[in-house]
């Protein structure tokens, strides 16, 4: 578990007051148990592994920390704590379907349009690399030739036939495999 302890600074005539003081913890995460404080010293522990991203995560948690008289239960101070977690690089990019069905005609040209392949990244889109998507075929087709079929874009995932003239008779399907990797090199 992670610790810090919130400067929460109490000034009293009474130094006795001050062992009187006992300190709660409210907010983000608290009803969870994300977080708790020692009630007794103030320092507050991150109890649980914290996820950034969404759907089950959140990337900054909002907490008050404040001092109470034991006897009187009177407020003595407070702080208000935000907890902001950077970005790891902890998924995976995922492509929106599983497979992909496309059809093309037979003697199209050279550069034709074959589809997008699309993929997501839960990791911060504004972090410099972690969901930054690239993509590459990694199992390609060739004609009788030996010229590799088909190419990729690897920013936006655009499938192009890089050779003219595929011919429905000699063959009429292809497969490929396309990879999908992010910044951070998970695939």
């Amino acid at each position: 578990s992670f610790r810090f302890i919130p400067q929460i600074t109490l000034s009293t005539d009474d130094n006795r007051q001050v062992n009187e003081v006992a300190y709660y913890l409210d907010g983000d995460g608290t009803s969870q148990s994300l977080f708790i404080i020692n009630q007794t010293t103030g320092e507050i522990f991150v109890t649980k592994p914290l996820d950034r991203d969404r759907p089950n995560g959140q990337p900054q948690y909002r907490l008050n920390a404040s001092a109470r008289n034991i006897r009187t239960g009177r407020t003595m101070g407070y702080a208000d704590i935000v907890v902001n977690l950077k970005d790891i690089n902890d998924n995976y990019p995922l492509f929106n379907e599983s497979t992909y069905h496309v059809s093309i005609a037979e003697n199209s040209s050279t550069n034709q349009f074959v589809t997008q392949m699309m993929a997501h990244d839960l990791d911060d889109p504004k972090h410099v690399t972690n969901a930054r998507i690239s993509y590459s075929i990694e199992q390609n087709q060739v004609d009788q030739y030996g010229q590799v079929i088909f190419g990729i874009d690897p920013n936006d995932g655009i499938i192009r036939t890089l050779i003219c003239c595929l011919d429905r008779e000699r063959r009429d399907n292809y497969t490929i495999r396309v990879v999908a990797t992010d910044g951070g090199g998970f695939h």
